[in-house]
């Protein structure tokens, strides 16, 4: 049941460059605010679980519709960003690349208690440390898929220094220590490339940006609602031009070069986005009335018949009161 304004970024980008997007959506009885369990080892390591299920299901995808295996592509908000990066550590032979957006890296918590502080300020490791959690999810020893990690420098929900931490868990896999800085649309930029040349590493700092994804609704690119935020920037784009799915970006990237091999066959784009109920919820409810935990708060007649790969809900204003409530129930 995604969200519309999601559905208009996400398949109209879909439909014009050719590649397929997989959205599969969490079953309340699993999480009450269908939210994947990111901080649950049992459901995002290899082979457990919910990480199991999507494996599943892009399995399905890639049979069914005769995709390329080779051009898988995962990003996600949030608790989406967080399954992101537990994915791309648990199966990272299955993507090409992957997008983490004010999201943590892979390992930064094994329980609620854990998820709670991480969220506050990511954990202090050695670099070596946030590598190894990455190396020991899999029997995996590389290549690793590219990565690019989005975080507003004003969010309050998820703390900035979890892209740092990020970027140092995938710089390590990568063995790459420098870093071209420049400005994307008026935002710092960095990128790290390998020895062959190929950018496999970008990160965006988004300034005056919360929690959120961010979208330029004067270029045609989102519209605003809880979590999808005006920044001035097209993230959805720009993550699609650095995988080589578009060429839209060229002008100042390095997409065409360093992008994977073109196919005959379409690309697999997966999403791990905020719930559509948190949204809804968010946004049609006053300070004062809020709808129970766990309350659809669209008429069922609204819903939207595609499947959508949930992820992050982050409740409404009392977020804080409402998370801890969540989480109490692993504690």
């Amino acid at each position: 049941m995604p969200d519309r304004r999601w559905l208009c970024v996400g398949f109209k980008l879909a439909s014009e460059f050719g590649f397929a997007v997989l959205a599969p959506e969490q079953r309340a009885i699993n999480n009450p605010h269908t939210c994947f369990n990111w901080f649950q080892p049992i459901d995002s390591q290899r082979g457990g679980g919910e990480a199991a299920s999507i494996r599943r299901m892009i399995a399905y995808m890639l049979d069914r519709y005769d995709l390329d295996p080779a051009r898988v592509f995962i990003t996600g908000l949030s608790a989406g960003g967080a399954m992101t990066a537990a994915m791309l550590a648990a199966y990272p032979e299955i993507f090409a690349g992957g997008a983490i957006v004010a999201g943590l890296p892979a390992g930064a918590a094994q329980n609620a208690r854990e998820a709670l502080e991480a969220m506050r300020a990511p954990p202090q490791r050695q670099p070596q440390a946030w590598s190894d959690a990455v190396r020991g999810a899999s029997s995996h020893d590389g290549p690793w898929p590219v990565v690019s990690i989005w975080h507003g420098l004003e969010d309050l929900v998820v703390h900035p220094g979890n892209a740092d931490a990020s970027v140092t868990q995938w710089a390590g896999l990568h063995d790459i220590a420098h870093a071209q800085e420049d400005e994307a649309e008026g935002h710092l930029r960095r990128r790290w490339r390998d020895g062959s040349g190929r950018v496999v590493l970008e990160s965006h700092a988004i300034v005056g940006l919360g929690h959120g994804t961010p979208i330029a609704v004067a270029e045609g690119h989102g519209m605003p609602a809880p979590f999808i935020l005006e920044a001035g920037i097209p993230s959805s784009l720009h993550i699609a031009s650095f995988w080589g799915l578009t060429t839209a970006l060229t002008k100042d990237t390095d997409t065409d070069r360093d992008a994977a091999p073109a196919s005959a066959k379409p690309d697999l784009h997966i999403v791990t986005e905020t719930s559509p109920q948190a949204q809804a919820a968010a946004r049609d409810t006053a300070p004062t009335q809020e709808p129970p935990i766990g309350e659809p708060a669209v008429p069922q007649e609204e819903a939207v018949e595609i499947p959508q790969i949930l992820a992050s809900a982050m409740p409404g204003p009392d977020w804080r009161a409402r998370l801890r409530q969540w989480l109490g129930r692993w504690r």
